[in-house]
């Protein structure tokens, strides 16, 4: 019984070990921006531009000051992905071909200890499919990645066909084309995506945490759990403290 009790607490621990307190010591980087890290000392990281939204990875930490627009991939937040996304770009705990990362719109690579990351060369992030063809990469269109929204200029005018954004899909993303109507954004390969008429020039994509509806009331219904059982606990711990009338008098 012992063995098998040391045996599940030491599988419990294993499981839970980010949990258990620092992982490692890193060293003062206020003002230092993009870093990276190894045995507590810090290296900046050099050569990435701030003027410009990208996508790097292995960064363990985000940047230490506000000025740095920077999406991070792998491996820092594999979770964020939907499964299939997850299974095919950020589930094994080795990084992903360069090839896979460039395909997914990585531009750099981070490497720890080191001051220059590895370059690489992106796929375009936004990519075009006609009717009658098949997906091409589209690198004169612009995009804006916005707080719950992302913008793309399609630049020179293109035929009917579809979008796709390199961005992971989920339910609640809406997409309009052209300041029209808002719809639910489809997805291809589980990224963004979605159909655009003959000649369109601006794509927009948004996401809220209220959106759809049922969202919010679960945001809120779990709100109202909680309070309810905050209420329950803290009114059973004052039917567990001792009265006045039975402590002892001088």
């Amino acid at each position: 019984r012992l063995a098998l009790l040391g045996a599940a607490g030491a599988l419990l621990a294993w499981d839970g070990s980010p949990y258990l307190g620092a992982a490692e010591h890193v060293g003062a980087h206020q003002g230092v921006g993009l870093f990276t890290f190894s045995r507590g000392e810090v290296t900046p990281v050099e050569g990435i531009p701030r003027e410009r939204w990208v996508r790097i990875e292995d960064a363990r930490l985000p940047p230490s000051d506000y000025a740095w627009t920077l999406a991070l991939g792998r491996r820092a937040f594999p979770d964020y992905m939907s499964s299939e996304l997850r299974r095919r770009y950020g589930l094994s705990s080795k990084p992903p071909s360069v090839q896979t990362s460039e395909r997914y719109g990585a531009s750099y690579r981070v490497r720890r200890g080191q001051s220059q990351p590895l370059a690489l060369s992106p796929e375009p992030m936004v990519a075009f499919h006609a009717e009658d063809g098949e997906w091409v990469g589209l690198p004169d269109a612009t995009f804006d990645v916005l707080p719950e929204r992302i913008q793309i200029r399609l630049g020179a005018p293109l035929g009917p066909g579809r979008i796709r954004f390199t961005m992971g899909w989920f339910p609640g993303w809406e997409v309009r084309t052209d300041g029209g109507s808002w719809e639910a954004a489809g997805k291809s390969q589980w990224l963004l995506a979605t159909r655009v008429p003959d000649g369109a020039r601006m794509v927009e994509f948004r996401y809220s945490a209220m959106r759809p509806w049922g969202r919010g009331l679960g945001l809120l219904g779990s709100g109202l759990t909680a309070l309810v059982l905050a209420a329950v606990g803290l009114r059973r711990r004052r039917r567990e403290w001792p009265r006045d009338d039975h402590r002892p008098r001088a």
